[in-house]
């Protein structure tokens, strides 16, 4: 298991689909994907993505994701743009190939944390959702990090979130992660 760009953007472009708009901002999209990250440790104990999140002076983010959406990263994957597109003043949007068929990474579980995410939060604007993220009684792993960023570990939203052994439950995602790591040198032979 690691970093997908692929299915970082099946993610958003899941969101929005849901969201029945054309573009989506950028900050709202990638606190919507923290969000079903968090959702999805709640339910399942490990994230839909595996990538580093971090406190941003406007809330927590994934930020492997966050530097996709704002072009950060070059080249970008194919697979990406074929989902999504960068628009103008910082909004995110859809190709005409993000039908629901080609968000086939995303598990049935996935899609349904996804959907249940945006129908709790896909309503709010931008800014007083980066808001709510902000509050320690909604997000406690959220700390303001000044003009820079800080890290969130993965432990610590697992604790957040009520599940009971933090640390041996990121130790079997890191067992996974080198199974993964292994298959992929097969793979690669």
């Amino acid at each position: 298991m690691s970093y997908d760009p692929i299915k970082a953007a099946q993610v958003v472009a899941k969101l929005l689909r849901l969201s029945e708009a054309k573009a989506l901002d950028a900050v709202k999209a990638v606190t919507l994907v923290y969000l079903c990250d968090r959702e999805f440790i709640t339910c399942w104990g490990l994230p839909i993505l595996d990538e580093n999140r971090v406190s941003m002076p406007h809330g927590p983010i994934n930020f492997a994701t966050y530097q996709h959406i704002n072009g950060q990263v070059g080249p970008v994957p194919t697979g990406w743009k074929k989902l999504l597109s960068n628009q103008a003043n910082h909004m995110v949007g859809l190709t005409r190939e993000a039908a629901d068929s080609n968000l086939d990474l995303l598990s049935r579980a996935e899609i349904e944390t996804i959907e249940a995410v945006w129908g709790r939060f896909g309503h709010i604007d931008t800014w007083d959702l980066a808001l709510w993220t902000q509050q320690k009684e909604n997000i406690p792993e959220w700390e303001y990090p000044g003009d820079l960023m800080r890290p969130i570990l993965l432990a610590t939203i697992m604790e957040a979130v009520g599940i009971e052994d933090p640390a041996e439950a990121c130790e079997a995602i890191e067992d996974n992660r080198r199974i993964d790591a292994l298959f992929e040198e097969i793979r690669g032979h």
